[in-house]
């Protein structure tokens, strides 16, 4: 069962105007858990990114690395639950990279269109309720 309420608006950040952004963002919004959603709650995320999820106000952990999933059961309750998602750049798009091609002797032309550093929420995260087993 998933539930998706579409919690978070995905955004790759660098490709709206913040080509070189290396910082701190948050997100937040709320999904509703009902009695039927009884059993391990899990949210996927994919991203980069150093990531922590704070579930109605409390820190459920942090995520270095794939696969960016986190047991967010002990912080939820039914009804309508909070969430935020706060993330660190990897500061990958500070980086000045440049492409340049030979031209001559002691020659380079430089390329001035590098492609976007696929940064932030590379897709919508998922909140999953696994059924308990009997």
């Amino acid at each position: 069962i998933t539930v998706s309420d579409h919690i978070v608006q995905p955004t790759i950040y660098t490709s709206q105007g913040w080509k070189y952004f290396g910082g701190n963002c948050s997100y937040t919004g709320s999904f509703t858990l009902t009695e039927q959603d009884a059993g391990r709650i899990v949210i996927s995320l994919d991203t980069r990114e150093t990531v922590e999820v704070v579930v109605n106000g409390q820190s459920a952990g942090k995520l270095y690395w794939r696969p960016y999933e986190l047991d967010i059961t002990e912080f939820c309750k039914q009804g309508k639950n909070t969430i935020g998602i706060k993330m660190t750049t990897n500061y990958l798009s500070t980086v000045l990279v440049t492409t340049h091609k030979k031209i001559g002797k002691n020659r380079y032309e430089f390329i001035e269109d590098i492609p976007d550093q696929q940064l932030g929420l590379l897709s919508e995260p998922v909140i999953t309720v696994y059924e308990e087993c009997m």
